[in-house]
């Protein structure tokens, strides 16, 4: 079992007031950080002040430690109780993903950009409490390290120290009026927004692009654009990933070896898109239309199968319902069954991060099929097939290149695939069981 902590006993001396009860969106901040943890743990407590939503304890083993004592008495509280770990955050901690605990387990984990979001197995409390007594330093990475914990990149996560933070965080949602057509009067809503931000991506110190995308499973994009780009034929030909916030959005920096990162001088450009194709800025029309290797014959997936996966998208597409403005692509399995999901507001993003999912989870394409919320054009088509998937499902129509590309490659294309038709282009017969429903 997991234990949600809200760390709250800090002083607030650089925001200027009483930052737990600071409202943004409706709601204050400790509201907003117990909310986050209650949905994803068995049970949360708050550390270092009296809070009545829920269970409230002091640091330990003294108070004004900093973040460290909270982390001790939590993982102290933990134990006691009988919880294997306990899932960390800031008071301050806004827009905590949905999915910190599963991104984090195992424990020890941290998140690299705000070391007191983390995973810690409770067995970790007497180092914590150790460090608050003054045998070492009270730093969160410190502690981190001595208990080898690894650090995972999250950089969504809102830290909020200043009122400039704190304002800012009010951009994630709109104020809007929700209408009925029944001539009933409007109600006042606060909207959630999904985040776009421009992710200028590097190459061993080169500018290569400029995307706008979500930031989160920025890694994943990282493999999956390398991948889309041909530098690289696997995740782990990636040296290193780093992403670091800027004022105007992230830089993501790629260092891979000499040899891999060599076709980058022939088609050096900096471009400014609205997905991830891939395309934009390039000088020739042949260029565009690189060569794909055909795919090896592969049966396509029966209708069951695709009928699995359709009627299963919508509740593994977390952001996409919360918002309204996100696409998502999920892998399949051939029964149908999803194995993973990724979601962006760009559907050649969203596309880029599942694959660069499975190549870091060692998850191979060709065993599956994608599905992807999107109108399907000619560049998923190239993505899938560079990818080694060798079935693409959309729920929206294809265009008359994405269909000339896929049938040169050799992709099952399976488009306007809805809960009652589908339609399936030429070569890409379905298996005979349920033919005629199509």
């Amino acid at each position: 079992m997991i234990l949600g902590a809200v760390l709250a006993g800090g002083q607030s001396r650089r925001f200027g007031s009483d930052k737990a009860l600071a409202m943004s969106r409706g709601a204050t901040l400790l509201e907003h950080a117990v909310a986050a943890l209650q949905a994803q743990c068995d049970a949360v407590i708050v550390v270092g002040r009296a809070n009545a939503q829920c269970h409230n304890i002091d640091d330990w083993p003294q108070a004004g430690a900093g973040p460290l004592g909270g982390v001790a008495a939590a993982l102290r509280f933990g134990r006691e109780e009988g919880y294997s770990a306990v899932l960390t955050c800031g008071v301050d901690c806004l827009d905590l993903p949905h999915d910190i605990a599963v991104r984090l387990a195992p424990a020890p984990a941290y998140v690299a950009e705000q070391p007191v979001v983390g995973l810690w197995p409770v067995a970790a409390a007497e180092e914590a409490a150790s460090r608050v007594a003054g045998e070492g330093s009270r730093s969160m990475r410190a502690f981190a390290e001595a208990v080898a914990a690894r650090p995972v990149s999250v950089p969504a996560i809102r830290n909020i120290n200043r009122p400039e933070d704190l304002a800012a965080s009010a951009s994630r949602t709109a104020a809007a009026l929700e209408v009925s057509y029944d001539g009933m009067p409007g109600r006042p809503v606060l909207r959630p927004l999904a985040d776009e931000v421009p992710v200028a991506i590097e190459v061993n110190g080169v500018a290569y692009a400029v995307m706008m995308a979500s930031v989160s499973d920025l890694e994943d994009f990282a493999a999956g654009f390398a991948l889309s780009e041909g530098f690289i034929t696997a995740a782990d030909e990636i040296i290193e990933a780093a992403t670091a916030r800027v004022e105007r959005g992230v830089i993501l920096r790629l260092t891979l070896s000499p040899e891999r990162a060599a076709p980058l001088h022939d088609r050096v450009r900096m471009r400014v898109s609205e997905g991830s194709c891939g395309l934009c800025g390039l000088e020739s029309l042949e260029e565009v239309l690189r060569p794909l290797a055909r795919l090896a014959p592969t049966p396509a997936p029966a209708p069951a199968a695709i009928e699995r996966a359709l009627l299963a998208l919508d509740r593994h597409q977390t952001e996409g319902l919360r918002t309204g403005a996100m696409h998502a692509a999920a892998f399949c399995d051939r029964e149908g069954y999803i194995l993973c999901l990724r979601e962006d507001v760009g559907r050649h993003n969203a596309l880029d991060k599942l694959f660069g999912a499975l190549a870091r989870q060692r998850i191979n394409p060709a065993r599956g099929f994608v599905v992807v919320t999107a109108r399907c054009s000619y560049e998923l088509v190239e993505k899938t097939v560079r990818a080694g998937c060798p079935v693409l499902v959309a729920i929206s129509a294809p265009t008359s290149l994405a269909v000339e590309r896929a049938r040169q490659a050799g992709l099952h294309l399976i488009a306007l695939a809805r809960r009652d038709t589908m339609l399936v282009f030429e070569p890409c017969a379905l298996a005979e069981e349920g033919r005629d429903a199509v």
